[in-house]
């Protein structure tokens, strides 16, 4: 019986995920429509019509902040009564180039050679890129806790007493004043320990809820009460209200997808294709999950949401997509979308040519844009 109920099961998803692939694909020649000028910070709002989906990444010297700002954001099933901001330490490309610059990146070839001269007796190649990478790695990581001093609030403490960040909310809607709100971190201990991502929380005045979920809210985040040092005004997204399907189990899942062809931590180039995901999202129906959130990476999705393009519609994934009655799909920024008064290609191509190809900015920072998702 048991044997029985397995291979119903089975062919129950293989019947799930061939209707999941029908769907027509898009046709290779067709040419993508042109990304609409990017809006100035200063006014961050949508084409009339289009909803907002994704929060612009700013440069670090625009701030006063010790980390970048990759989401900020409230729920429509709460009535947006509390905003959620997702940082990362290493999020901004400007403070990854300044932390390279503070780990002596000019100096990598030279330390290479010296470990070169130091085994020269044994010829132990191993033994030189095992205490290069290390010495690099540890350069890195002091340079991290150097950046994170140099922009501390209180105006250079050490790394080990971060735990005294205090952070503000600014809301302001059309023609309406600022009204200032501390936040409450909620894995502050976890962001302070290492480098990695920070969540807080700021609750939204009663009064302004209304202009939130209208899409007119706009948050500054500050470090003092004052406003001093303030990240410049970003618009408060809307995470809309889930529709569960009718009569079914409200069970939901979430993941961190990248469309296409991408390099993991070592180097080595990967590829998630849409029928994967498919064949992931039909294996979910059948067990029974209602709704899916996806943070979606894939190349060229974050950018054309800034422009007011549907994040789901302009995904290498979308045909995965379709096959799911119930998803949200978020817009979530790549190392290359960091983009503002420095150019993420420029600070790649200096760690490849310092470290003889065999560093890259993932391998020393990691995925910044996915740990901030997964968070």
């Amino acid at each position: 019986m048991k044997n029985k109920r397995v291979a119903v099961l089975a062919a129950l998803a293989l019947l799930v995920a061939l209707r999941s692939f029908h769907v027509e694909l898009p046709h290779h020649h067709s040419a993508a429509p042109p990304p609409a000028q990017l809006a100035p910070p200063a006014r961050l709002a949508p084409p009339v019509g289009r909803r907002r989906e994704a929060t612009p990444i700013l440069a670090s010297s625009k701030h006063k902040l010790p980390f970048a700002i990759y989401s900020i954001s409230c729920a429509e099933a709460q009535d947006c009564a509390t905003t959620t901001i997702v940082g990362q330490l290493e999020g901004a490309c400007d403070a990854r180039e300044r932390t390279l610059e503070r780990a002596s990146l000019n100096e990598w070839a030279q330390w290479r050679r010296d470990f070169e001269k130091k085994h020269r007796r044994s010829g132990c190649k191993v033994c030189v890129a095992s205490e290069w990478k290390t010495k690099v790695r540890r350069a890195v990581a002091q340079a991290l806790n150097e950046e994170y001093a140099s922009r501390s609030p209180s105006g250079g403490y050490l790394a080990k007493d971060r735990a005294s960040l205090d952070l503000y909310c600014a809301y302001s809607s059309s023609g309406g004043e600022e009204t200032v709100v501390k936040s409450s971190t909620r894995d502050l201990a976890t962001f302070l320990r290492r480098r990695s991502t920070i969540v807080f929380e700021c609750p939204v005045p009663p009064s302004l809820r209304r202009a939130a979920l209208n899409d007119g809210l706009h948050v500054r985040i500050a470090p003092h009460k004052n406003l001093e040092g303030a990240h410049p005004s970003l618009p408060l997204l809307v995470q809309r209200a889930v529709k569960w399907p009718d009569n079914g189990p409200k069970i939901g899942a979430c993941a961190w997808v990248k469309g296409g062809a991408y390099h993991d931590r070592d180097g080595n180039i990967l590829g998630l294709p849409a029928a994967r995901v498919a064949e992931w999202l039909a294996h979910l129906r059948v067990l029974g999950v209602g709704h899916v959130l996806i943070t979606d990476n894939s190349d060229g999705v974050f950018a054309k949401a800034l422009s007011g393009q549907s994040a789901r519609e302009t995904s290498p994934l979308k045909v995965a997509y379709d096959g799911f009655s119930s998803i949200t799909v978020v817009p979530w920024p790549s190392l290359e979308d960091d983009r503002d008064q420095c150019d993420p290609g420029r600070v790649e191509a200096s760690i490849i040519k310092e470290s003889n190809a065999t560093c890259t900015t993932q391998s020393l920072f990691g995925r910044p844009a996915q740990y901030a998702a997964q968070n």
